[in-house]
């Protein structure tokens, strides 16, 4: 079983190394990236390279329609509204951005079992 993934935050230091290891690995398929100041182009030239197929897309809510899983390593600024609209969606997330508040971690934890999904 491969598990499709979108990686947002794709274009920074760490998330560009969670998307280089979800290109890598054989059980994985990046479906796209999210990065706002690169979206509407390919991901390997937003990093500085050749085409690599992935779309960088501007929000999270139309990346993951389809995805199995969004990892995410944006800001705390947006990290809450990324993983709540991956949810909704039914998508599974793993979250590597800090600066979550203990309401907003009771706020995930509470949309997460409502939609049946792991995060």
């Amino acid at each position: 079983m491969t598990l499709s993934v979108v990686v947002a935050g794709a274009t920074g230091w760490t998330g560009r190394a969670v998307a280089e290891a979800v290109l890598d690995a054989e059980d994985l398929t990046l479906r796209a990236a999210v990065a706002r100041s690169s979206a509407g182009g390919d991901l390997g030239e937003a990093w500085g390279g050749p085409p690599n197929g992935v779309p960088v897309l501007a929000d999270v809510a139309t990346a993951v329609e389809g995805a199995d899983v969004l990892v995410d390593y944006t800001s705390h600024d947006v990290v809450r509204q990324n993983v709540l609209a991956a949810i909704s969606r039914g998508v599974h997330v793993v979250i590597g951005s800090s600066g979550l508040s203990g309401d907003d971690v009771a706020e995930i934890d509470s949309a997460a079992r409502a939609a049946g999904v792991g995060v």
